[in-house]
């Protein structure tokens, strides 16, 4: 059994927990969410980007919740749903968020050369100073939060449960790119590829690395670009940018280019932290060393 999922064997997982857990991590601190979304309302900030912040916050709270879920539902140390390492690795998690963000930028320089006029200059300091501060904290914790709950908890929970690697991972690939579908404007079909891509790149690097942490900076890092860096009208992230674009132009060359950076990226980790594919995701993995 792969070691990050078989971490989750040193506490309790009956079925019943993992229904419980998930019932109180969906559906706990309403009160804080109401609270926050009245007071961003009193700002100087758009409504929907009051309530893109307000849900924000609300998924960053998922976080602790998770945490003592964990610790005292499943009766085994909080940090084993975020990495079977010794402790959670940070500088794997900000080296990614980095090389994510220069490829990113790289992409949208591409995207901007072939089509200049679709781009301007939207940067609002009055708004965008709060927004950079709040997208470092709590956009952070908010991806935090759900890499432990998709790459961690729900890996784990169907881990256990069946024993195989590729129906585990497909499980958490359609547990993330779900939900976005009622938030598709344009084509469905271009839009959950990606989705369902930027998932299978989630996953592939959670148990390549033993943890979250590299899925969560490349996820934070593509959350921060996509909301501060280049937004567009139709994005899910309505927020202060340094640049807009008039319209989002998603198709099928987007797509491919999406997948020649992850492949790149792929390469720069694999290469960097020696990473072994088909020990980890092919063969059995009781031998597999876990580097801190």
């Amino acid at each position: 059994m792969h070691p990050f999922i078989a971490i989750a064997k040193t506490g309790k997982n009956h079925w019943w927990r993992y229904v419980i857990g998930l019932f109180g991590i969906f559906l706990h601190l309403p009160v804080l969410f109401y609270l926050f979304l009245n007071y961003l309302r009193q700002l100087d900030l758009p409504a929907e980007v009051v309530n893109y912040y307000a849900n924000f916050l609300y998924r960053a709270s998922a976080l602790p919740v998770l945490l003592l879920v964990i610790r005292y539902l499943h009766q085994r140390p909080p940090l084993t749903v975020l990495t079977a390492a010794t402790r959670f690795r940070w500088d794997r998690m900000l080296f990614a968020f980095g090389v994510v963000l220069g490829l990113s930028a790289i992409v949208e320089a591409i995207s901007y050369l072939t089509d200049p006029a679709n781009y301007y200059l939207s940067l609002t300091w009055r708004q965008f100073i709060p927004a950079l501060l709040f997208g470092v904290v709590f956009i952070t914790g908010q991806v935090l939060a759900e890499e432990a709950l998709n790459r961690g908890y729900i890996l784990q929970a169907f881990g256990v449960a069946t024993k195989n690697v590729p129906i585990t991972a497909l499980i958490t690939i359609l547990s993330f790119a779900g939900p976005h579908w009622s938030n598709i404007d344009g084509d469905k079909t271009v839009s959950m590829t990606y989705f369902c891509s930027f998932g299978l790149l989630l996953v592939v690097t959670t148990l390549l690395d033993n943890g979250v942490e590299v899925s969560t900076g490349i996820h934070t890092a593509n959350n921060v670009f996509s909301m501060l860096i280049v937004n567009a009208p139709s994005d899910s992230f309505p927020a202060p940018s340094v640049f807009s674009t008039r319209q989002l132009t998603f198709d099928w060359l987007s797509v491919l280019t999406i997948w020649a950076s992850y492949l790149i990226l792929l390469a720069i980790l694999t290469r960097k932290y020696r990473w072994r594919w088909r020990q980890v995701l092919s063969q059995p993995q009781s031998t597999v060393s876990i580097r801190n």
